[in-house]
């Protein structure tokens, strides 16, 4: 385990690193970046869902094409705001791609929210359009604006050409994140494709993803550090396995699924790791833990230390927005 000064030196040349890397690609957009793949290796597997699908890199963006130029028939246009309900499935992700394809920046609206929170989020970001599935009708009745199912009318969708080229600028709004409203009326924060390319290309780099990795997405749209757990897997090559809501509680479930699909790195709050200890999570040589959000118990490290590498690991520290972020990792040869 590294020593406090030797963190500071790694947590200095990893944000000095960042930025001499980052510069060519922050232009960039963010479907550019996360469908590279889908050209040379279109047959890779892109995502898996607890429910046993799964989609490749060519499928999902041949899916999210089709969504994205059924959303400009819809009258969608660059800036808007489109609010997006529905639980963890296929349709979540092909609907956050089509968004971030058209232009628009979309605002999750997850439907465990009391009404009164979600209307108020929509009527402050001025959705122009939700988009849902019917499994959570009944959770946005009160929504009166446009709306568009998008399984019980994917077939209206499938009926869109598969080819579509983003309109989406680094400048462009990405999504729009609501603060809790603990002490207040909740917030609207907008995020634009350039930093979350930053962050991502910082990330891919340090502590490192490959397109043999497979990361877990356990986090609600509603924060955004769902944005690493989504989207990193699909910038490098690799796979995301994403889990259920109901999944996302039990830990039992969860070291079940990363067990079932072979998944190696994991982010999550202490509360959630220790969720998953208690289900019988057991770790491995080559798994990489990303922990932050809340404060990290000494215990907490420690144990998931010994459960995570026991070959020797190597811990650092990334300043983010939000404060510390500690990574535990399997050391490799000549790393730092």
């Amino acid at each position: 385990m590294l020593l406090d000064s030797e963190l500071k030196r790694v947590d200095k040349k990893l944000i000095v690193d960042s930025d001499d890397a980052n510069q060519a690609d922050i232009s960039a957009a963010l479907p550019v970046l996360l469908l590279k793949n889908a050209g040379q290796n279109g047959n890779r597997t892109a995502a898996i869902f607890s429910s046993g699908t799964s989609l490749t890199y060519a499928s999902l963006d041949s899916r999210s094409n089709q969504l994205a130029n059924k959303l400009i028939q819809l009258g969608v246009v660059k800036g808007q705001f489109i609010g997006l309900c529905m639980k963890r499935n296929e349709h979540m992700l092909t609907g956050l791609l089509a968004i971030l394809k058209v232009g628009a920046a979309y605002v999750p609206m997850d439907h465990a929210y009391p009404a009164e929170r979600l209307s108020y989020m929509a009527e402050t970001a001025g959705i122009a359009l939700l988009l849902m599935t019917s499994e959570v009708t009944d959770d946005m009745d009160f929504f009166k604006g446009k709306k568009y199912c998008l399984d019980t009318q994917s077939n209206e969708t499938a009926l869109m050409p598969s080819t579509f080229t983003s309109l989406a600028t680094a400048d462009d709004l990405a999504y729009v994140i609501f603060t809790s409203g603990s002490t207040g009326k909740p917030k609207g924060v907008q995020i634009q494709h350039g930093a979350v390319c930053n962050f991502l290309l910082s990330m891919a780099k340090q502590p490192g993803f490959t397109a043999n990795d497979r990361m877990l997405a356990l986090t609600t749209l509603s924060f955004d550090i769902a944005v690493l757990e989504l989207y990193l897997p699909l910038l490098c090559g690799g796979t995301v396995v994403v889990a259920s809501q109901e999944e996302s509680l039990d830990g039992v479930l969860l070291a079940k699924l990363i067990a079932q699909y072979d998944i190696n790195v994991v982010q999550a709050t202490p509360s959630a790791w220790r969720n998953l200890l208690a289900g019988g999570f057991k770790g491995g040589e080559h798994f990489k833990a990303l922990c932050g959000g809340e404060a990290f118990p000494a215990d907490l490290a420690s144990t998931l230390t010994v459960v995570v590498a026991k070959y020797g690991i190597c811990m650092a520290q990334q300043k983010q927005r939000y404060g510390q972020v500690v990574i535990v990792c399997p050391k490799r040869a000549g790393q730092y």
